[in-house]
């Protein structure tokens, strides 16, 4: 999905996840909700950051 921020171009890609129906129903104001569950846990892309100067590492361990 091509995409522009502040006058940028960019390529968005989001992540498939695999998901499949739940048997769990709810309401919610009257509304009748279905749940899903994830196939496998969908795992953060490790990355080291840096906020306001202080640097910090997020996602999965190295």
């Amino acid at each position: 999905m091509k995409l522009v921020y502040r006058g940028v171009p960019y390529d968005y890609n989001p992540p498939q996840v695999p998901i499949v129906d739940s048997v769990e129903v709810g309401k919610y104001r009257g509304a009748t909700l279905h749940f899903h569950k994830l196939l496998r846990a969908f795992v953060q892309p490790a990355r080291d950051l840096k906020y306001r100067g202080v640097a910090y590492h997020a996602g999965a361990p190295t």
